[in-house]
């Protein structure tokens, strides 16, 4: 520990990585830590509320600030006082020797230096920890968490209209119970989901790239052991956290990944695996079948063209936010 007494400030609703990676910082580099939470008379004054998510009051924010605090034993070191101002009592405090901020408020802490200065004081060691990005490498802040485009974790939310866009088919559906039409040898063939798999193994086509997850409609999923065998055999097995509701860029690289040398390969994803579906057309080799299934209709089959990328590439484009 370099300092004995450290402070930062923030609103802290809801509590996410970033907020953590200061946090954190704080405890590592000083004895004790205050935390200046903005008070409810603040948040009226400064922040922009969103009509759906409204900031929470003071007390709840201190009871979750607590629980995070209890979490990593650091609340024996903590105090935690109201600020009615950027600056709460930073420019009057003798006792603190550091701050600690993230890239964004570092100015804050340059201004409470020259207001420190101007009263006498020793100026404070400014901290800064560096932007903890999302997974569209756009810094993770409460605001966007509040507007649904991305989780506490930095992971990018399926937007509402693109959920209602993705109920659609994007492809030729093939009812239940109708043969699927087999494609040529040289054509690779990417499922997505367990039950279309079971079925195209079930009617003699191996996929190149099959993505499962182990259930059908939230409900855990039994194979049948030979169709199991099949799918399995000789093949790469790979395991992924993605979704619900998100596609984690480690199976999107994984997919593209597989894209430039394809072969017999079983992704198993922890989570849900269906909006796959967009990566594995974006990047598949033009001419790559790609099956995936539409509830209460059958399967969708897309042929993987320049138009079929196109689109892909369109709604996936929805999950980052336009600047």
């Amino acid at each position: 520990m370099n300092y004995s007494h450290v402070v930062l400030g923030g609103t802290f609703d809801p509590i996410h990585k970033g907020h953590e990676a200061v946090l954190t910082k704080a405890f590592v580099v000083g004895e004790k830590v205050t935390i200046g939470l903005t008070s409810d008379r603040y948040v009226k004054k400064y922040k922009i509320q969103n009509t759906k998510y409204k900031i929470l009051p003071y007390e709840k924010r201190k009871n979750c600030l607590n629980n995070w605090l209890k979490k990593n034993n650091s609340i024996p070191r903590t105090v935690i006082v109201p600020i009615d101002d950027a600056y709460g009592t930073t420019i009057k405090r003798t006792d603190f020797n550091a701050i600690v901020v993230s890239e964004e408020t570092e100015k804050v802490a340059k201004k409470i230096n020259v207001l420190r200065r101007k009263q006498g004081l020793v100026p404070l060691a400014i901290i800064v920890v560096p932007m903890v990005p999302a997974e569209d490498a756009n810094r993770i802040s409460s605001t966007r968490i509040r507007n649904g485009e991305i989780d506490h974790e930095g992971k990018l939310i399926l937007p509402e209209a693109l959920r209602r866009t993705l109920t659609k088919p994007i492809g030729v559906v093939i009812a239940d119970g109708v043969p699927i039409p087999v494609p040529s040898k040289k054509t690779y063939i990417i499922s997505i989901g367990d039950t279309t798999t079971e079925v195209l193994l079930s009617q003699g086509i191996i996929p190149t790239l099959a993505c499962i997850d182990f259930q059908v409609q939230r409900q855990e999923f039994d194979w049948e052991k030979n169709l199991w065998d099949k799918l399995t055999f000789g093949c790469t097995i790979s395991y992924f956290f993605s979704g619900p509701g998100f596609i984690d860029t480690t199976v999107m690289n994984a997919i593209e990944h597989w894209s430039e040398q394809p072969n017999q390969t079983l992704f198993i994803i922890d989570g849900e695996e269906d909006l796959l579906v967009l990566p594995a057309i974006l990047y598949a080799p033009q001419g790559t079948v790609v099956y995936y299934g539409q509830p209460d209709k059958g399967i969708v089959q897309v042929e993987v063209t320049t138009k079929t990328k196109q689109l892909a590439q369109q709604l996936l484009s929805q999950f980052i936010p336009r600047s």
